[in-house]
């Protein structure tokens, strides 16, 4: 494939960066995959496609600091925003069930961002699945690429795997290394038996094993 017409998606900013690295070391070709994180991918799609789905394209980005400062205005204790913000993912991004107080919070908590023109990070994935569903939308995203490499791909949620399962609709090209011990995102909805899922939908028959440790030396591993 045109290298151009590639798009390179890890889970995390850091683990993007290493990737463009890696590229750019192998030359102007590989220098030209599109490389980017799966929430920067979603604002990209929302601020062209939101109206769609009735988000402002103007909408701001609720970081974790700007999540924590929410859930002190609604009375949560500083101790308990960490652990309310990863039932607020597992709920939207899995469908684990809210006890009612936390389902309570949780419903002003989403009013306000809507009231704000806010999107949180859970919020960028879901709306973004929103928008693919349009058939316009999502053939126009897809036709920029031929294949979707996914990195990391034991942390990735449901939602995050509808996405990429929509973009590769129509060349069944994904390209997806992972590994079932190293999934550390579940507190976020990760769902490492994606791997049997995404094996099934894109027909793979022999996935590759690597066998060897190349990271460690032998007396660490």
């Amino acid at each position: 494939f045109p290298p151009d017409r590639m798009i390179g998606s890890p889970f995390t900013k850091k683990a993007a960066e290493e990737n463009a690295s890696r590229l750019d070391e192998l030359g102007d070709a590989a220098g030209r995959v599109r490389r980017t994180t799966i929430h920067k991918f979603c604002v990209d799609v929302l601020r062209q496609h939101g109206t769609r789905i009735n988000v402002d394209p103007g909408f701001g980005i609720a970081d974790e600091e700007y999540q924590c400062a929410l859930l002190a205005q609604l009375g949560s204790s500083i101790r308990n925003h960490k652990g309310l913000l990863q039932l607020f993912a597992r709920h939207r991004l899995r469908g684990d069930t809210l006890g009612l107080t936390e389902s309570r919070r949780f419903e002003r908590y989403v009013e306000i961002l809507r009231d704000r023109n806010m999107l949180d990070f859970d919020m960028l994935l879901l709306r973004t699945a929103d928008a693919l569903e349009h058939a316009d939308a999502a053939e126009q995203v897809r036709q920029r690429f031929d294949a979707v490499l996914v990195d990391e791909f034991q942390d990735l949620n449901p939602v995050q795997y509808a996405i990429i399962r929509t973009l590769a609709r129509a060349t069944n090209n994904v390209f997806a290394v992972g590994d079932h011990d190293q999934s550390i995102y579940g507190w976020a909805g990760a769902e490492p038996k994606l791997f049997a899922t995404y094996m099934n939908d894109f027909g793979i028959r022999t996935p590759l094993y690597l066998q060897e440790n190349r990271r460690t030396a032998r007396h660490i591993f």
